[in-house]
């Protein structure tokens, strides 16, 4: 990660600042007088910081946008990975990240998204607009130097912006100088939504490939008549999960178009990562290594192992167009 990983940087500062002054503070001699002073001043500091912090964030935002202009390699060079999460793109953006030439940037917008999925009121709050977008990847290229840049994209990611339209979303990146186009998919969406539910539950969404133990993980409990998997969002069927799913399929292919590279999970993922990689390289134009995954698999039990009531969500996807799903790798 670079020295301005993320947009976090900023919103943490005041936070630090706390922190730091209330460390300090344990150490004070135990005299109450000198402990108030103290305390007043670290208030004090806390608020000035407070005042301060949407102007820095904003500045500082804009300021490494108009430096990215001449960071992360040519135009026409830098790449981006549209996928939708639990499908491998985290194991090959590993690999592309040991290229010397190309910084791999993973989700770039996911640390600000992803406080708007567990706080929604945040989305009323900052700006989510065509501007901000585009600023946001802009200010990622400082990270990459000199270096190729590549980074990956999800419909949610670009949803948040106000960008629907497939034309309009690749128009936007080709403006910055994206010439690079992938998708990432999966075909047994059921296995993705279970090992988002599942990676939630823990926290943690991969395992090390010379992890022996793993991640403990309950089976998914919850009803396939209606559930939610966000904070605020309404429950909906099992069905309705999967079909939401397969719209984002359909966008990402959109966007990355009939000339991008177009993989998936199980044929170019499950058995070994290093197929995707090598199409990968070949489609960026970088020389492929000799590498080993630095992940493994981190739900690989047959579907019913990983559910609560197997029989309930199998029932739930008897006669629909799912229903392979509950019996497929």
């Amino acid at each position: 990660m670079g020295l301005y990983s993320s947009s976090s940087t900023w919103r943490s500062t005041t936070g630090r600042i706390a922190a730091a002054g209330m460390a300090m503070y344990a150490w004070i001699p135990r005299k109450a007088c000198m402990k108030k002073k103290f305390r007043s001043k670290v208030r004090r500091i806390v608020s000035s910081v407070q005042e301060r912090d949407g102007l820095l964030r904003t500045t500082s935002s804009k300021m490494l946008a108009f430096l990215g202009r001449n960071c992360g390699g040519p135009e026409g060079s830098r790449a981006v990975m549209f996928h939708i999460g639990r499908c491998g793109s985290t194991v090959l953006g590993n690999m592309l990240d040991e290229e010397p030439g190309l910084y791999w940037d993973s989700e770039a917008l996911y640390p600000r998204i992803g406080r708007v999925r567990m706080n929604p009121g945040i989305l009323q709050a900052e700006h989510f607009d065509r501007e901000t977008y585009i600023r946001e990847i802009r200010r990622r290229f400082v990270n990459a130097g000199q270096r190729r840049y590549g980074f990956e994209l999800t419909y949610d990611h670009v949803h948040y912006f106000g960008i629907t339209d497939p034309k309009e979303a690749r128009e936007i990146l080709q403006s910055l100088g994206i010439g690079i186009f992938i998708s990432l998919g999966r075909k047994n969406l059921l296995r993705q939504l279970i090992s988002t539910i599942r990676g939630r539950q823990v926290g943690n969404m991969h395992i090390d490939a010379g992890d022996k133990k793993g991640l403990k993980m309950k089976p998914v409990d919850l009803d396939p008549a209606g559930f939610s998997l966000y904070k605020d969002d309404m429950p909906v069927p099992l069905e309705e999960h999967l079909a939401k799913r397969e719209r984002w399929l359909e966008w990402n292919r959109q966007v990355v178009g009939e000339d991008g590279l177009h993989l998936d999970f199980e044929t170019h993922v499950l058995q070994d990562p290093r197929v995707g990689y090598r199409l990968l390289c070949e489609h960026i134009g970088i020389q492929p290594q000799e590498l080993e995954p630095s992940l493994r698999r981190t739900n690989p039990e047959a579907v019913e192992k990983l559910l609560a009531d197997p029989q309930a969500w199998r029932d739930r996807l008897s006669g629909t167009s799912y229903e392979w799903m509950m019996d497929a790798d």
